[in-house]
């Protein structure tokens, strides 16, 4: 699930996405490899492309892959990527304590759209009441929507843009450049309500990392973030050579003319003809977080400072604000107070990360077990009590699923604890290769494991347990050269029917569970 407003971090599992191509190392010596998760194929990820293939990487000494996955945040906290390519939705996980950096704004403007007729709506104001479908959530949309505090009809279909196209909605959602294209393809005049309209003026694509790994290793962080921009100024100045080399390298399935297109638009974006490729102001920043603070995304302003990164030079960002500009001696005293401070954080950082204690770690515990790759009750509580918001909101149900894996203490003392955790990723697997993207699944007790089923009946969540308890039994586990078997309990409720909050539906899936414990296990009981 992608919507701010309610879960930008409420966010469905995914597998460890496989490499598209890898960059190697100049010298062909052995070095670190860094990954690269980029959302999807396209121009609009070109300069990533770019930087491979002219060796932009290669001549920084960077052995770089570039990756796949709809999902690039979380590859980036799950510790399977180095850098990703987020939208200012970043910004939220920062504030909940998560130490990403934002290293560039590829996007000097975001291409995200209400997109509507001219005779329905010509400004934000008059999209209040309108109706819209959507086919999965537009995070940055709603979040300024709801900032603006302008309520919309919002639906689910699999084919909004040809609801619009037949007059069946007033209007979709966009927040890519390719949905925008493909909106304005429709034979008919169409309007774009966009966040700058209303003086938000968002940022597109942006390059982020963690913290941790700035502080290890800034000078390769650096010279992935020039690497990058090197691409991309290639690519916006060879524009017909790289559509081509997209389209034979990483074909995404769009027709010639389209990515044309496409790549126009996004050069739009770019802006690298009035401002510097990759630049970020705080300014704008504060802006941003104040449409999610309006929005009821963050509860409280971001640490900006921690957010934005510096670069090479300290305190750059305050240098520039005109509310700084003082005179020649107390610039200098500034400025040397601000290279201490650099130098000062740089030599804690660099303590904490070779004492393994770094703020990083300490929030990942709290959000992400390493031992099933899954997220914990930590990232749960908040993140239900989100979906019901937005069920509330869009009017559908809520199914939870409360499973156990049974006699799992017998198991780890028969075999040792090493078979208990095999047999919880095994687990965690076959549940995350059947989820939909907006589902949730997070481990929630030593053997508990909960999935949060949005818009989904009690007897389709129930048909859902009983397909997994029926994987889980016939799918061995191995573990050091032993094999065995293990089943699962399984209890389902549903929201609202059953329980009218989060706490109250985690108690009715718990006591259905126990249920289908007490009748003998490995089973699915329903409240």
């Amino acid at each position: 699930m992608k919507t701010i407003i309610l879960s930008v971090l409420t966010m469905g599992f995914l597998a460890v996405p496989a490499p598209l191509l890898a960059s190697g190392n100049a010298s062909g010596s052995a070095s670190p490899e860094f990954k690269i998760v980029l959302p999807d194929r396209g121009f609009r990820h070109a300069g990533f492309y770019m930087a491979v293939e002219k060796g932009y990487f290669k001549a920084a000494g960077l052995n770089v892959v570039l990756e796949e996955s709809p999902n690039p945040i979380a590859s980036l906290i799950k510790g399977h990527a180095t850098f990703a390519v987020s939208g200012v939705e970043a910004l939220v996980y920062q504030s909940s304590g998560l130490p990403i950096v934002s290293l560039a704004a590829i996007f000097q403007q975001s291409p995200a759209a209400i997109i509507t007729r001219p005779e329905k709506a010509i400004d934000v104001a008059s999209l209040s009441g309108k109706q819209i479908y959507q086919d999965r959530e537009h995070p940055i949309v709603e979040a300024f929507l709801k900032s603006q505090k302008i309520s919309m009809n919002v639906g689910e279909d699999n084919t909004p843009l040809r609801k619009f196209s037949l007059g069946e909605s007033d209007g979709v959602f966009a927040d890519t450049a390719e949905e925008v294209i493909r909106a304005q393809r429709l034979g008919f005049p169409v309007v774009l309500i966009s966040p700058r309209s209303a003086g938000v003026d968002l940022y597109g694509d942006i390059l982020i990392t963690l913290a941790t790994h700035v502080d290890k290793d800034k000078k390769s962080v650096d010279a992935v973030r020039e690497a990058v921009l090197a691409g991309w100024r290639y690519a916006l100045t060879h524009v017909n050579e790289t559509v081509e080399l997209i389209a034979k390298k990483y074909p995404g399935g769009k027709a010639a003319d389209f990515a044309i297109q496409e790549a126009a638009l996004i050069k739009e974006l770019v802006k690298s003809d009035s401002v510097e490729l990759g630049s970020q102001d705080p300014r704008r920043w504060a802006i941003i977080s104040q449409m999610f603070l309006n929005a009821g995304s963050l509860k409280s302003a971001p640490d900006l400072e921690a957010f934005v990164f510096a670069g090479d030079t300290p305190g750059k960002h305050v240098w520039s604000n005109p509310a700084f500009q003082v005179g020649a001696p107390a610039a200098l005293v500034i400025l040397f107070l601000a290279y201490r401070l650099h130098r000062v954080r740089r030599e804690l950082a660099a303590t904490l990360v070779d004492n393994q204690k770094s703020h990083l770690a300490l929030k990942a515990q709290e959000v992400w077990d390493q031992a099933t790759d899954l997220y914990t009750r930590g990232y749960f509580d908040p993140a239900l009590e989100r979906e019901l918001v937005l069920a509330k909101r869009k009017k559908y149900k809520v199914a939870l699923i409360m499973m156990d894996v049974d006699i799992l203490k017998s198991i780890n003392h028969r075999w040792g604890r090493a078979a208990g955790d095999a047999a919880l990723k095994m687990v965690a697997k076959i549940i995350e290769r059947s989820l939909r993207e907006k589902d949730i699944v997070c481990r929630y007790d030593d053997a508990e494991i909960v999935i949060v089923l949005p818009a989904t009946s009690l007897k389709a969540a129930r048909d859902y347990a009983e397909e997994l308890r029926q994987k889980f039994e016939a799918t061995p586990v191995e573990q050091e050269g032993k094999e065995f078997s293990i089943t699962a309990s399984f209890g389902v409720s549903l929201w609202p029917e059953c329980a009218n909050s989060a706490k109250g539906l985690v108690q009715s899936a718990r006591a259905a569970l126990i249920q289908a414990k007490t009748a003998g296990r490995n089973r699915v009981a329903t409240s």
